[in-house]
């Protein structure tokens, strides 16, 4: 084994160091070596010819604390380009370490100065340290460098206008078990790019919402048409549209109108009441800002009419609508497109907030009033799916903190409304009723029931992103799935990875009373 090639592959930590002080007595750490020390050190002590000996056996427990230079330094690979180059040019190291290895560090640094700048719009700095990385070290360090540099290289190069961001500044919700910390902290965003209002002209657009130019998906005319936060849909709906269009314009078993007459959109192929409040109403509002509802029609399919929170949340607007029948597509001349949020989880605070406040002052202006508490706890009994399985203990735990017990199912949609605006506190498990927290005044307390199983495999916590986008106060508890039989129940036959998925986030839990009662003590009796 080339020891300058084990030491520069594998990180030795001191902790896992076993050194007699006589070796130390001769190589000694360098002050001006302040990162990457260990490294450094580890490679002159085998220059000096001292044997180097491997223990297969696991000696130390290492704890990566939030706030450490390899986890919590937002300048950490420029620090470590800067005292890797230094290692590398020592005068005793420099002609014996491999280039092949030193390249591939510092490729790999390079690799992630550029994802980071990328993420800063900073063109000029993404474009000088992709090629850096890729000069360095051309087969990539891992297997998806080269395709995500080849991706910024290019949006770097030959996008159009840099995109407009907002910062987001998530607070991390206290009395947090080490879990729900770990997972909120891994599943936070930084930033989005709010959604904007685009004029395209001869496209297909399907039932569904989605819509094609050129044999191509409109970028963000669905969630996750591209990976990061969940998984990638881009593919499996580009070829759904793509079938649907050809056999409508070329085949006779899918009908299309063409529509001359301007039109605009404001649903796609994720669609329930969550996606409609958080994100249809959102696109509806930028098309009234941009004067876009007085000229044009609405793309309406005509299911909508027997969806309540369809039909009385656009009474709030001033609409014409082209009624879509069911299974049918368009060929429209002429499309008002606003963008969906990029994911699932992310929400512009900016719109969100406008969307709430335009839907609170349309209740009032109709003077509809609450008939509960100003503490809610949102039952899903009548669903038989994704309950709370000991849900009476919680009932008369929360009954003790004076709150109401409410079905959403038997409210009407500004019922729901007025019902969240006027509530202080909120308790559900998670679900599309749980959306309902964006009518919720700032500062209110929320509380959300999550199946740990389903946490653990992919939930990426989107009303959490949510409430820190309303400056709710955000909590969590994880409740486990009866006799932790997940893996018991689940029926693997159907080999689909999505399965275990479907299956975990409709399962029932229970909530460990105890802890119930910890997350609830701020809101006093």
């Amino acid at each position: 084994v080339n020891m300058y090639s084990y030491f520069l592959r594998y990180t030795v930590n001191p902790q896992r160091w076993c050194v007699h002080r006589e070796i130390f007595e001769k190589v000694k750490f360098d002050p001006e070596v302040i990162i990457c020390e260990d490294m450094d050190t580890s490679l002159r002590i085998v220059n000096a010819g001292f044997p180097v000996y491997q223990l297969n056996a696991c000696t130390t427990v290492y704890v990566a604390a939030k706030d450490s230079f390899t986890h919590g330094d937002s300048e950490k690979w420029e620090k470590e380009v800067f005292y890797l180059k230094r290692i590398f040019a020592k005068k005793e190291l420099k002609d014996r370490l491999p280039k092949k290895e030193t390249n591939r560090l510092l490729s790999m640094c390079y690799f992630h100065l550029s994802c980071k700048n990328f993420n800063l719009k900073n063109r000029f700095k993404t474009i000088i340290y992709s090629v850096k990385s890729f000069y360095l070290f051309p087969k990539g360090y891992n297997g998806k460098t080269n395709r995500i540099l080849g991706y910024q290289l290019y949006e770097s190069i030959f996008s159009t206008s840099i995109k407009n961001t907002e910062q987001l500044h998530f607070s991390l919700p206290k009395k947090l078990d080490e879990l729900e910390l770990n997972l909120l902290k891994r599943n936070r965003l930084n930033e989005v790019e709010p959604s904007i209002v685009k004029v395209l002209k001869n496209v297909f657009v399907s039932h569904e919402g989605l819509v094609m130019k050129n044999f191509m998906l409109i970028k963000r005319c669905a969630f996750n048409l591209k990976g990061k936060l969940d998984n990638t849909f881009g593919k499996f709906f580009w070829k759904l549209t793509l079938e649907q269009y050809l056999v409508a314009k070329y085949g006779k078993s899918l009908k299309a109108n063409k529509i001359d007459d301007p039109l605009y959109i404001i649903h796609s192929k994720w669609f329930n009441y969550s996606f409609w409040v958080t994100d249809s109403l959102v696109r509806l509002m930028l098309l009234e800002e941009e004067g876009v509802l007085e000229n044009s029609m609405l793309i309406y399919p005509e299911e909508w009419d027997e969806i309540d929170f369809v039909t009385e949340s656009l009474k709030a607007f001033n609409i014409k609508t082209y009624r879509l029948p069911k299974g049918e597509h368009i060929f429209s001349k002429k499309l008002y497109f606003p963008e969906t949020r990029e994911w699932t989880s992310s929400f512009s605070p900016s719109q969100i907030q406008k969307v709430r406040n335009r839907m609170i002052r349309y209740v009032n202006e109709k003077s509809i009033k609450s008939r509960f508490s100003e503490r809610i706890y949102l039952t899903r009994k009548g669903r038989g799916v994704r309950t709370i399985e000991n849900e009476q203990e919680v009932i008369e735990l929360l009954k003790g903190y004076n709150f109401s017990i409410v079905n959403f199912e038997e409210l009407s949609f500004w019922e729901q409304v007025v019902t969240m605006h006027n509530a202080s506190a909120f308790v559900s498990i998670h679900g599309a009723g749980f959306a309902n927290i964006l009518f919720m005044n700032e500062g209110s307390f929320v509380l959300e029931l999550i199946n740990k199983a389903y946490a653990e495999k992919e939930y990426k916590f989107p009303f959490y992103h949510l409430s820190s986008s309303l400056n709710l106060k955000y909590q969590a508890q994880f409740g486990v799935i009866p006799n932790n039989k997940t893996h018991e129940l689940f029926d693997y036959s159907n080999d689909y990875k999505a399965n275990e998925s479907n299956f975990l986030v409709n399962q029932n839990i229970t909530i460990d009373i105890e802890l119930l009662k910890n997350k609830l003590a701020e809101l006093g009796s």
